[in-house]
C-alpha cells in the first residue's frame, strides 16, 4: 500500500470518527450519514452510540493504529545466595514510535490473573528502555508488554512469550 493510500484511509478513519464523536455530542443524525457514507465507520457508529464510555470508544478508534510492542527475548538467571537463590529476569522488546514508556508485567499463569493455588498476583512495572531486568524471589513463567503514549493511551498487550529458565 502506497503512502498516500495509507494517508487517504487515516483521513477517512479521522473523518468518520469526528462524525461519530459529533453523534455522541449531537442528535445523532451526523453519526447515522457517516455510517451510511463510511462502510467502515457503520460498526463503529453502533458500537459508540451504545456505550457511554466516551474515552473507551475513543481507545477502541485509536488502538486500531497503535501496534503493541514485540518481546525479541525473557529469560532468567538464577542468582544463587547463601540462603536462598533469586532470579533476575530480563525481558527485551522492540521499541514503538512516539511511546513515552512502557508497561512490562509478568505472571505464573497465561492469562495475568491471581493464581488460584499460591494466591500471587502479577507484577506490572513501568520502564522508558527496552530492556528490564527484575530480580525476584520466585520465577515468573510468563512476560508481556505495552507502549504508553501518554494521557491514559496504551496500546493492547503484546503476545505472551514464555520465560526461559538458565
Amino acid at each position: 500500500m502506497t503512502k498516500k493510500k495509507i494517508a487517504r484511509k487515516i483521513a477517512t478513519y479521522a473523518m468518520a470518527a469526528s462524525m461519530i464523536g459529533g453523534s455522541i455530542l449531537g442528535s445523532g443524525i451526523t453519526g447515522v450519514s457517516a455510517a451510511e457514507k463510511y462502510p467502515t465507520a457503520k460498526t463503529s457508529y453502533s458500537k459508540t452510540v451504545a456505550d457511554t464510555d466516551y474515552k473507551q470508544a475513543y481507545l477502541d478508534y485509536i488502538s486500531q493504529f497503535i501496534k503493541a510492542p514485540e518481546i525479541t527475548s525473557a529469560t532468567a538467571k538464577t542468582v544463587w545466595g547463601y540462603i536462598l537463590s533469586t532470579y533476575d529476569e530480563t525481558i527485551t522488546f522492540k521499541e514503538a514510535k512516539f511511546a513515552k514508556s512502557y508497561q512490562v508485567q509478568l505472571s505464573w499463569n497465561k492469562d495475568f490473573t491471581k493464581d488460584s493455588k499460591t494466591g500471587f498476583t502479577p507484577i506490572t512495572v513501568k520502564t522508558d528502555q527496552t530492556s528490564v531486568t527484575i530480580s525476584s524471589a520466585l520465577g515468573y513463567s510468563y512476560a508481556r508488554v505495552r507502549a504508553d503514549y501518554g494521557n491514559g493511551v496504551y496500546s493492547k498487550w503484546s503476545n505472551v512469550k514464555t520465560v526461559e529458565f538458565k
